[in-house]
């Protein structure tokens, strides 16, 4: 299966003067500036909205003391002052984080929605999990930083390259911390696919014409030899295939969300009955060998496996994607009917392009996929997914909770 990921930058057109959005921002401070009132304001929670935005000592605004970005994002405002400034009224706020406090204007400051209360949503045994989750995320993180233990080289002439013992490992753990939600057996690096995957991303880097298994369509560039752009051929015919990320745990999750395919192939493999992984970085370029064309000894999985699953889930995995119910049984129907309920908010879920095959990926012998309205798929929110199909019995219906995984950089 091949993966593409697209990145959306927004581009922020900067114009420079008095007005902004309708508010007035503030020039610099002058002997102009006079304080007229000061207030006590209810204690809260505020995003900021320009790192690059000034902080005064004083409400005064006489003395700077550096920018917002130092406070970080996110700052308690607890106090403000009404200023007379070069003639026009503005309002600035007194912050803190930690034991540090500045004033800044109050437009760059905006008022964070109020933290949910998590312990209301999830069993004290849901949170637990949820926390782990969290944090073995964040130890897992996206990091490049000596992701190779030798470097590929991919431009004028080849060479594969290999990467670090750790990159491999974090993605090995991000693979398992996912199979640990369905209490799936861990896999392991093979060695050999390791090489081989990294043959295969080299590859893919060095022609840079997108992604192909067996690189077919692809022209062969001249810098690469024939037995290793065969090596290339051989390895991405037995992988996962993705461009566009190059941290360990987004790559996984990218292959774990699936968005774009019809079929969750992908997913199923890393979820599937595999027992060892190979993986290859290049650039933007990732192979991860899940099977082998030459000794097939995965087995078929013996449960169903739903995404989400029941209990607890990340949101990030199952958000803009289809949702989907693998199973080990081959079932003699092409259509199901399924029924998606959001609890918290009381409301059915629309679903559409309900798909039931039997691709194979990842050795499930039926693949049941259906796309949710993704507006309506929230984090911290309920859902009750019902599958009816004709071989299914009286069906398949579980219930998942979606939490929100957050930043794990």
């Amino acid at each position: 299966m091949k993966h593409k990921y697209l990145r959306k930058l927004t581009v922020i057109g900067l114009s420079f003067g008095i007005f902004a959005g309708g508010a007035l921002v503030p020039t610099q401070a002058s002997a102009k500036t006079k304080v007229r009132s000061y207030e006590n304001i209810k204690n809260a929670t505020y995003t900021v909205t320009k790192s690059s935005a000034t902080v005064y000592s004083t409400a005064s605004l006489t003395h700077k003391k550096g920018t917002l970005k130092s406070f970080g994002t996110k700052v308690t405002g607890y106090y403000a002052a009404h200023v007379t400034k070069n003639g026009k009224s503005s309002i600035y706020y007194k912050f803190k984080v930690g034991n540090k406090t500045g004033w800044v204007w109050h437009g760059y400051l905006k008022k964070a929605a109020p933290a949910q209360d998590l312990s209301k949503i999830y069993s004290p045994t849901e949170l637990a999990t949820v926390n782990q989750f969290k944090a073995t995320a964040k130890s897992i993180g996206n990091s490049t930083k000596n992701m190779y233990s030798v470097k590929p080289v991919t431009k004028s002439h080849f060479a594969a390259g290999k990467l670090s013992d750790s990159y491999v490992n974090n993605t090995v753990r991000t693979i398992n911390l996912a199979r640990g939600l369905y209490g799936l057996p861990s896999v392991t690096a093979n060695s050999a696919w390791n090489s081989s995957a990294q043959m295969g991303a080299a590859t893919l880097a060095a022609a840079d014409q997108g992604l192909s298994h067996g690189l077919v369509g692809f022209s062969k560039p001249s810098f690469v030899s024939n037995s290793d752009w065969q090596a290339g051929v051989d390895a991405t015919n037995q992988s996962n295939l993705a461009e566009g990320y190059t941290g360990a745990y987004d790559t996984v999750t990218g292959y774990l969300n699936d968005s774009g395919n019809d079929d969750p192939g992908h997913r199923e493999w890393l979820l599937g009955g595999i027992n060892e992984v190979g993986v290859g970085q290049a650039g933007d370029y990732n192979d991860l060998r899940v099977f082998d064309m030459n000794d097939y000894s995965d087995a078929t999985p013996s449960q169903p496996v739903a995404f989400p699953n029941k209990t607890v889930f990340p949101w990030e995995w199952v958000s803009g994607t289809r949702w989907s119910l693998s199973l080990p049984q081959s079932l003699d129907t092409k259509s199901a009917k399924i029924t998606l309920t959001d609890n918290t908010a009381k409301k059915n879920v629309p679903v559409s392009g309900v798909l039931v095959t039997d691709g194979g990926y990842g050795d499930f012998n039926t693949s049941i996929s259906y796309q949710p309205k993704d507006a309506m798929i929230q984090a911290n929110h309920s859902y009750t997914v019902n599958i009816t199909a004709d071989g299914l019995g009286s069906g398949y219906t579980y219930t998942t909770k979606l939490f929100k995984v957050g930043d794990i950089n």
